[in-house]
Protein backbone atom coordinates (compact mmCIF):
# COMPACT_ATOMS: atom_id res chain seq x y z
CA UNK A 1 0.00 0.00 0.00
CA UNK A 2 1.28 3.46 -0.89
CA UNK A 3 1.26 6.23 1.67
CA UNK A 4 0.18 9.47 0.11
CA UNK A 5 1.31 12.84 1.35
CA UNK A 6 -1.40 15.10 2.69
CA UNK A 7 -2.16 18.21 0.72
CA UNK A 8 -0.12 21.20 1.80
CA UNK A 9 -1.78 24.05 3.66
CA UNK A 10 -2.21 26.72 0.98
CA UNK A 11 -1.30 30.13 2.35
CA UNK A 12 -1.90 33.50 0.73
CA UNK A 13 0.51 35.94 2.36
CA UNK A 14 -0.32 39.64 2.03
CA UNK A 15 3.08 41.15 2.85
CA UNK A 16 5.19 43.93 1.34
CA UNK A 17 8.47 42.94 3.02
CA UNK A 18 10.45 40.08 1.48
CA UNK A 19 12.40 39.79 4.73
CA UNK A 20 9.21 39.37 6.80
CA UNK A 21 7.89 36.87 4.27
CA UNK A 22 11.05 34.79 4.63
CA UNK A 23 10.72 34.96 8.41
CA UNK A 24 7.17 33.59 8.20
CA UNK A 25 8.34 30.81 5.88
CA UNK A 26 11.16 29.85 8.24
CA UNK A 27 8.81 29.84 11.22
CA UNK A 28 6.29 27.62 9.45
CA UNK A 29 9.02 25.24 8.29
CA UNK A 30 10.48 25.09 11.82
CA UNK A 31 7.04 24.00 13.03
CA UNK A 32 7.18 21.11 10.52
CA UNK A 33 4.12 22.36 8.65
CA UNK A 34 3.59 21.12 5.11
CA UNK A 35 2.61 24.26 3.23
CA UNK A 36 2.72 26.19 -0.01
CA UNK A 37 2.79 29.96 0.22
CA UNK A 38 2.21 32.77 -2.23
CA UNK A 39 3.21 36.33 -1.33
CA UNK A 40 1.29 39.29 -2.76
CA UNK A 41 1.92 42.92 -1.91
CA UNK A 42 -0.87 44.93 -3.56
CA UNK A 43 -4.64 44.95 -3.18
CA UNK A 44 -4.98 44.24 -6.90
CA UNK A 45 -2.84 41.10 -6.72
CA UNK A 46 -4.53 40.04 -3.48
CA UNK A 47 -8.01 40.25 -5.01
CA UNK A 48 -6.83 38.54 -8.20
CA UNK A 49 -5.57 35.59 -6.15
CA UNK A 50 -8.55 35.39 -3.82
CA UNK A 51 -11.04 35.12 -6.70
CA UNK A 52 -9.47 31.84 -7.77
CA UNK A 53 -10.10 29.09 -5.23
CA UNK A 54 -7.13 27.86 -3.37
CA UNK A 55 -6.13 29.61 -0.16
CA UNK A 56 -6.77 27.67 3.01
CA UNK A 57 -5.68 30.64 5.12
CA UNK A 58 -4.72 34.27 4.60
CA UNK A 59 -1.83 35.75 6.57
CA UNK A 60 -1.80 39.53 6.31
CA UNK A 61 0.55 42.26 7.44
CA UNK A 62 -1.49 45.09 8.90
CA UNK A 63 0.12 48.11 7.26
CA UNK A 64 1.18 48.01 3.62
CA UNK A 65 2.00 50.91 1.27
CA UNK A 66 -1.27 52.75 0.56
CA UNK A 67 -3.63 50.40 2.40
CA UNK A 68 -4.13 48.20 5.44
CA UNK A 69 -5.26 44.62 6.03
CA UNK A 70 -8.66 46.05 6.95
CA UNK A 71 -9.06 47.22 3.34
CA UNK A 72 -8.29 43.69 2.17
CA UNK A 73 -10.68 42.20 4.74
CA UNK A 74 -13.51 44.53 3.77
CA UNK A 75 -13.02 43.62 0.12
CA UNK A 76 -13.65 39.97 0.96
CA UNK A 77 -17.05 40.44 2.52
CA UNK A 78 -18.94 39.48 -0.66
CA UNK A 79 -17.10 36.15 -0.98
CA UNK A 80 -19.24 33.08 -0.42
CA UNK A 81 -16.53 31.26 1.52
CA UNK A 82 -13.82 33.02 3.43
CA UNK A 83 -10.67 31.30 4.61
CA UNK A 84 -9.39 32.29 8.04
CA UNK A 85 -7.82 35.77 7.93
CA UNK A 86 -4.91 36.20 10.34
CA UNK A 87 -3.16 39.51 11.00
CA UNK A 88 0.59 39.39 11.52
CA UNK A 89 2.19 42.66 12.47
CA UNK A 90 4.97 44.00 14.59
CA UNK A 91 3.06 47.16 15.49
CA UNK A 92 -0.61 47.72 14.76
CA UNK A 93 -1.39 50.40 17.30
CA UNK A 94 -4.02 50.60 19.99
CA UNK A 95 -6.75 52.18 17.83
CA UNK A 96 -6.60 49.40 15.22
Amino acid sequence: MYDSLPSPIRILHLEDSELDHKLVCRSLAAADLYFSILRVDTLESFFAQITSPGADIILADYRLPGFTAIDAWLGLQNQAQLPPFVLLSGAIGESA
